[in-house]
């Protein structure tokens, strides 16, 4: 497996994974998407460098987006300190149930706390089931706020979590005085 950040060459590979996978998800009555992201947004981010994928053998398995700004749905919510969003984690058909998406959400939480040095993460998801909450809960994430968000296909219940990073630990060790 290899962690790495998408170029415009995987554009194409990497929406259909996304396509896939809000198939998936609406399949399973899990309403995070109803519909794909539109799929300019997906090249702004690869032009900015905000997406990365989890490669298996050459071919993508899964993607995620780390955006350096939080949606404007969240402002009021977030705390202070440098920090960055997860967003946008999906695996493809022929690759999920092998582990691959939390294999590239752990590489993410390790990127984002080595290279970029940020010291929250944050990410959102449908409420739903739980069945998202559980999966980010496992990865060390916490609820931070909840409510009611607009989209244009309707009004969603979604979570807001953060996950401390080592990073910041790191900082408050260095500013102790012992």
């Amino acid at each position: 497996m290899k962690f790495r950040q998408l170029s415009l060459k995987d554009e194409t590979e990497a929406y259909t994974i996304h396509c896939q996978t809000v198939d998936w998800l609406l399949g399973r009555k899990i309403r995070q998407w109803t519909r794909p992201v539109p799929e300019s947004i997906f090249v702004e981010r690869i032009e900015r460098g905000e997406m990365f994928c989890m490669e298996v053998e050459g071919q993508i398995a899964a993607i995620v987006t780390i955006l350096r700004q939080e949606p404007g749905c969240w402002q009021n919510e977030l705390g202070s300190g440098t920090f960055t969003f997860i967003s946008t984690l999906c695996t493809g058909n022929d690759y999920r149930g092998n582990n691959y998406g939390k294999a590239l959400l752990s590489e993410s939480i390790r990127f984002i706390e080595s290279e970029w040095e940020m010291e929250k993460i944050y990410l959102d998801c449908v409420v739903g089931d739980q069945f998202l909450p559980k999966f980010y809960h496992e990865f060390g994430f916490k609820d931070v706020a909840m409510k009611g968000i607009e989209y244009p296909t309707g009004v969603f219940e979604m979570l807001l979590m953060v996950r401390v990073s080592l990073y910041a630990f790191m900082l408050f060790l260095i500013n102790c005085e012992f």
